[in-house]
């Protein structure tokens, strides 16, 4: 297509480029419409990536079938992303200095293109122009009239002929080139392209979706070969590990037949090890000879289960069934030992004997790590306790031990164990079980006895303190969208290809003006890199042309940044098998380092300098691993140079020497790390390492600074310009907590949440209001008050992330790297500006050079369906958790509730609804079924757990924490505990008042609160969905039924007895 002004010289011809249609399907072309920003934007677009030209290029059809055009060298390109190299980012275009195999072809059959000289199309048509005319213009008429015969009639009509047409075209001209006429041929351009894009992508979407349905058959196909015969196809088995598995299962089947043969025989052999030790330990407890022997047997198991850490056997995937199978055996029998079962109901084992296998039954549950093995050991506690008390008269069998167990280095066990959430929330308050813990003090010695049922309680204590952090915000009760929200949401801000912060484009195919008018924040309303629901941001960091994305299971995922398609993380090959704790890059920096969970460091990326550690320069594709005879416990990344930190606090450095960088009192570069001598007498515990005239700083367990390299513009913070080799002591700021290097600055966190900076302040790097440098540090002023908890700086911007989840953003926003243009378009910002809506709680941040990352906290997104010891979503977890608050809760109606119960059984109550909250909101998120879980329509076990959440929850005499958590947990669960809109209707009418007098008493200060929450929680969740409208037309339904003179045996409501109960308990409310 040729777009030209007549007579203006210069034709438009416009080529779209196969690899730029996944740009311009996100292209908001309605923006176009409304910001002639934008539309310069777009426009700009089109001819940076040359896709609107002046000159007419040769043109033909390569080998593949795309037009190919030819180059001003000759050579043929197609604009498709075909190529395997990374050198030209897999695309066949004019800048690459590859060909796709297609244009080569196109290339030895044709020969090179004809090189057309620049500006030949234009001179071309120039002469054309200048040819159309015959006889010459009306100027050169006139100016032969003045020495020529009078001109006839003719004549003087043809001129004026020609200066009318010639007055026309200078119109014309005038208006092309006016500025309405020039943004309306922008506009016709970017909406062809948009278009272009739109049509091209149409068989893209329809092979998606063909895939998507093999892919549905081919999940139907596996799930029906597995209900067929589970063992065919194990969800830990290669095949699902390995996708590669499959192409050659054809090939490998003699091995196969080989490893089952294997596995069968070490599963004979297993089976009588076993058979044959339990075998034994009966055989000498029931002789009486030998229990010596049995003795130390079990210690040994015991002190070898201890050494191990915790949740060891949590991951079975990774573990053979084999070993399942000996753990689950081994579990039996320690129960029966336990209980008194192994002799077949005669117990001959010694009190000490039993002590143990009840100290290995419970480490086997805190190996396992799963919440049902926790509760089942918690369960056993409190059924020995009960049957010591029942058997204290009883010869036959001896008491387990009414002064209780040697269960101390278990408990301190739990005690140690930290929590698995990335960020805890605001959600909870202090309960019964903070309170429990907060004044128990554990016996010193490890063998001395603790209670059984105080046991139970310190366990069933801390696992609702690890439950706490993942607990739905706000009692969060309504259902999750799985399609949006069960994913943790990652923002990109700023110029980058996979932001939606290029002017004019979206992250996703579709129009943001609709977002707009809805409401919502803009550019906040969509996040622009997904991640799997499963998974959960730990950490990312920037290089100059990548993402890193480190999950909290230990995964480390890519992102290139300068690919337009390559939107979704990549795993990085190289790291299977390892799990990376954390990630060190330098948005200036092309290397990055991973340092894994036993303290090993990998880097990888460019090797100039040394900075990778490997003893030269040369570059590493994949991670490759840093000797280091040190235990590292963080890593840090500059531009040219890296640093890490061992144990013990030894800091170690290598990379680009110049400006004295390292801190080693020279400018030589080191290949190797090594350790900073002038550093040897403090435990360093935070590092920042700098870019281009680089300087370093670090800072020690005393919250001390210390600074070195390059002092431009006062960056060190020593009041002075100058540099120095070796680390100096900064003074004017105390008690730093964390060190931040951007270009040419500085900034510290204090331990008290202030924040301080100094060095180059041009473009209000600073935060100080003004481009002033300073060369001490300086409190950031507009930040007062705020506790500050992270900080992340890029080139020349900063982000600040308060204890509340607020984020604050000064500096350079030219790309609107710190926040959207919704929030501000000033290109320099120079005091703390707010750039997150209330709405967003934001847990993380990271900046690139000109651009930055946040993601948002997972109070109610991406709840994982398998969380060591606090989510466990089978029907045994539940199972087990309504055997607790059986234990303690015997009674299901509000006559049986006549005590109050003590603070033990307040502690497990409490603590095992808040877990049972937490089951139910993990389903919901997950969008597991009920029935998977054994909580479907009409079983006993949900039956179970409705009549004792509903009594704790709405009974007249039930302890306010008790009740508390039941409301809490019916809160969250009610479309799972009363599915039905029917059942709830049920539930809500026994709860409403029946008369004018009960109506009365409903409003005592005794029942109200209870029976308020009820009423009000059931007429919500019949309001959602259209519950009461079902509800209704069921009892409408019935009632005709009942007229008509059919079964009277109907479970639903009568409607008039349903609407006079709503009436009198609104009229009874009212009064």
């Amino acid at each position: 297509m040729s777009f030209g002004t007549s007579g203006s010289g210069a034709d438009l011809h416009f080529r779209a480029l196969p690899f730029l249609d996944k740009k311009w399907i996100k292209a908001d072309v309605s923006a176009a419409l409304r910001s002639p920003e934008d539309l310069a934007n777009l426009w700009n677009h089109l001819v940076q990536d040359e896709e609107v030209v002046t000159a007419r290029l040769q043109t033909s059809v390569n080998a593949a079938g795309d037009v190919a055009y030819a180059r001003p060298d000759g050579k043929y390109y197609c604009g498709v992303q075909s190529l395997s190299c990374s050198c030209c980012k897999g695309v066949c275009s004019a800048s690459a200095s590859c060909s796709c195999s297609a244009c080569q072809i196109l290339e030895a059959e044709e020969g090179p293109a004809k090189k057309t000289p620049p500006g030949g199309q234009l001179q071309t048509s120039q002469n054309q122009n200048q040819c159309e005319t015959p006889g010459g213009c009306s100027g050169t008429i006139l100016d032969s009239w003045l020495w020529s015969p009078i001109p006839t009639i003719d004549e003087k009509r043809i001129c004026s002929r020609k200066l009318i047409a010639e007055q026309r075209e200078i119109c014309l001209q005038a208006a092309a080139n006016c500025l309405s006429a020039t943004r309306t041929k922008q506009l016709l351009y970017v909406y062809r392209r948009y278009f272009v894009a739109l049509q091209r992508c149409k068989p893209d979407e329809k092979a998606i979706a063909t895939a998507g349905d093999e892919k549905a058959v081919s999940e139907q196909m596996v799930a029906s070969e597995m209900a067929t015969d589970p063992a065919k196809l194990s969800k830990n088995s290669s095949f699902d590990r390995d996708p590669r598995a499959s192409a050659t299962a054809t090939t490998t089947t003699p091995l196969k037949d080989c490893d089952k043969a294997t596995f069968g025989l070490a599963r004979v052999g297993t089976r009588a090890a076993l058979n044959f030790s339990f075998a034994f330990l009966r055989r000498a407890w029931r002789s009486g000879e030998d229990v010596e022997l049995c003795s130390e047997l079990l210690s040994e198991a015991l002190e070898a289960l201890q050494t191990l850490p915790e949740a060891s056997l949590f991951d079975t995937s990774q573990m053979s069934s084999l070993w399942i199978e000996v753990v689950e055996k081994s579990i039996k029998f320690l129960r029966q030992v336990v209980l008194g079962d192994v002799m077949g109901g005669r117990c001959l084992v010694p009190k000490a004997d039993r002590h143990i296998a009840l100290n290995l039954l419970l480490e086997l549950g805190a190996q396992k790590g799963t919440l049902g093995g926790s509760l089942e050991g918690i369960s056993l506690l409190l059924t020995l306790h009960e049957k010591d008390q029942e058997e204290q008269d009883d010869n036959r069998s001896p008491p387990f031990g009414s002064s209780g167990a040697p269960l101390v280095p278990l408990l301190k066990r739990y005690e140690q164990i930290d929590s698995f959430a990335a960020s805890a929330t605001d959600s909870f308050h202090f309960g019964p079980t903070e309170s429990f813990l907060r004044f128990l003090t554990l016996p010193e010695s490890e063998t001395a006895t603790v209670d059984l049922k105080q046991a139970a309680v310190i366990i069933v204590s801390h696992l609702d303190r690890l439950a706490k952090p993942h607990l739905p915000a706000g009692n969060y009760s309504a259902k999750v969208n799985a399609k949006t929200n069960s994913a943790q949401k990652i923002f990109t801000l700023g110029w980058s290809s996979c932001s939606p912060e290029m002017y004019g484009f979206t992250s996703e195919a579709s129009n943001a003006s609709a977002q707009l008018l809805a409401g919502s924040v803009p550019r906040y309303s969509t996040a622009t890199i997904e991640l799997p629901p499963s998974l959960q941001v730990r950490q990312v960091a920037c290089t100059e042309n990548s993402i890193y994305i480190v999950t909290t299971s230990g995964q480390l995922y890519s992102i290139h940044s300068s690919c337009a398609e390559t939107v979704a993380p990549k795993s990085v090959e190289g790291l299977e098998g390892v799990s990376v704790i954390q990630i060190a890059a330098h948005c200036e920096g092309r290397h990055a380092m991973a340092l894994s969970s036993a303290g090993e460091v990998y880097s990888w990326g460019a090797g100039e300098g040394g900075r990778l550690g490997h003893g030269d320069t040369a570059s590493k594709e994949v991670p490759t691993k840093i000797v280091l005879e040190k235990q590292v416990t963080a890593i840090y990344a500059g531009a040219s140079y890296s640093a890490a930190i061992s144990s013990v606090g030894e800091l170690f450095t290598w990379g680009r020497g110049t400006y004295g960088r390292l801190g080693h009192g020279n400018s030589d570069d080191k290949f190797v790390p090594t350790q900073v001598q002038a550093l040897k007498a403090y435990k360093v515990v935070d590092v920042a390492l700098g870019s281009g005239d680089a300087h370093s700083m670090a800072v020690t367990d005393g919250g001390l600074l210390f600074a070195w390299g390059d002092g431009d513009f006062g960056k060190l913070g020593n009041g002075s310009c100058n540099g120095s080799p070796l680390p100096v002591q900064i003074e004017g700021v105390a008690n730093v907590a964390r060190i931040y290097s951007g270009s040419q600055f500085s900034v510290a966190l204090s331990y008290d949440g202030t924040l301080y900076s100094w060095g180059k302040g041009h473009g209000g790097r600073l935060g100080h209001g003004n481009s002033e440098h300073s060369n001490v540090p300086k409190l950031v002023h507009a930040l007062e008050g705020k506790k500050i908890v992270d900080v992340a700086v890029g080139s020349a911007h900063c982000l600040a992330l308060t204890s509340s989840g607020e984020l604050y953003g000064w500096g350079r926003n030219d790309y609107q790297q710190i926040c959207p243009s919704g929030v501000s378009r000033d290109p320099i910002i120079t005091t703390p500006l707010l750039t997150t809506p209330p709405t967003l709680r934001i847990s993380g941040m990271t900046c690139g050079a000109a651009q930055s990352i946040v993601w948002c906290a997972s109070s109610t997104l991406g709840v994982a369906s398998k969380i060591p010891f606090v989510v466990d979503l089978s029907e045994h977890t539940f199972r087990q958790l309504d055997q607790l608050l059986c234990m303690v809760c015997p009674g299901t109606g509000p006559g049986d509730i006549r005590h109050p119960p003590s603070q033990e059984a307040e502690c497990i109550a409490v603590a095992s609804l808040n877990l049972l909250r937490l089951q139910l909101h993990a389903m919901i998120v997950n969008n597991v079924p009920a029935r998977a879980v054994g909580l479907v329509e009409g079983s006993r076990l949900l039956a179970s757990l409705k009549s004792r959440i509903l009594t704790l929850a709405g009974g007249p005499v039930v302890l306010k924490t008790m009740q508390e958590a039941a409301q809490w947990t019916l809160q969250v669960g009610w479309s799972i505990l009363l599915p039905t809109a029917s059942e709830r209707a049920q539930t809500l009418t026994s709860l409403l008042p029946v008369g004018h007098d009960a109506a009365a008493n409903a409003t005592s200060s005794n029942s109200s609160s209870g029976h308020r929450f009820m009423t009000d929680l059931l007429v919500g969740s019949l309001m959602a969905e259209g519950g009461l409208q079902t509800a209704l037309n069921q009892a409408i339904n019935a009632q005709r039924s009942q007229d008509c003179g059919s079964g009277s045996g109907s479970t639903h409501l009568s409607l008039l007895h349903l609407l006079k109960q709503l009436l009198r308990n609104n009229s009874s409310l009212t009064q």
